[in-house]
């Protein structure tokens, strides 16, 4: 492993719930499900406590970690992927059936100032999970607030089913 590399978190517990928050919409805002008429889609809502906004780690790979990251809403039915719509460039995440695809394979290191970026093994290490301007979740390349995530442990059981 590269020396300047930025260490594995090892501390993210694959045992609980997490918000995901991001730096560019702040903490009150969390990575959020929506199903709506048959269609579900990914958006950063406010933190509300809805089982739609928990989300699982899953360890697929130990060494080197690869997570899947599920929500709680679907019961690990679904995982974020990434949508093959155009090869390594494609950006739109999406929510997908759980499987073996590598859109699904997501690795989490640190950026210096102590956020998780999370990139995965479709778009490859310079794309990283993001929310754009419109609160819209993507893969961006460079690194900005948009691009820092800050976990926090959850409570399921204290939370509202949905609104």
């Amino acid at each position: 492993m590269n020396a300047d590399a930025p260490a594995i978190p090892r501390e993210l517990d694959t045992t609980c719930f997490y918000y995901l928050a991001n730096l560019s919409t702040g903490p009150s805002k969390v990575l959020s499900v929506r199903e709506d008429r048959n269609r579900i889609g990914l958006y950063m809502g406010d933190r509300l406590g809805l089982k739609q906004q928990f989300w699982k780690l899953v360890c697929l790979e130990p060494d080197p970690l690869k997570y899947s990251l599920r929500p709680a809403f679907f019961d690990g039915l679904f995982s974020i992927d990434i949508l093959n719509d155009r090869g390594p460039d494609s950006q739109t995440v999406h929510l997908a059936a759980t499987g073996w695809y590598s859109g699904q394979y997501w690795t989490i290191t640190r950026w210096k100032d102590g956020t998780f970026r999370l990139h995965n093994d479709f778009t490859e290490e310079d794309r990283h999970l993001a929310v754009n301007e419109k609160g819209e979740i993507m893969v961006n390349d460079g690194d900005d607030p948009s691009q820092h995530w800050v976990f926090t442990e959850g409570d399921l059981q204290e939370r509202q089913m949905e609104p």
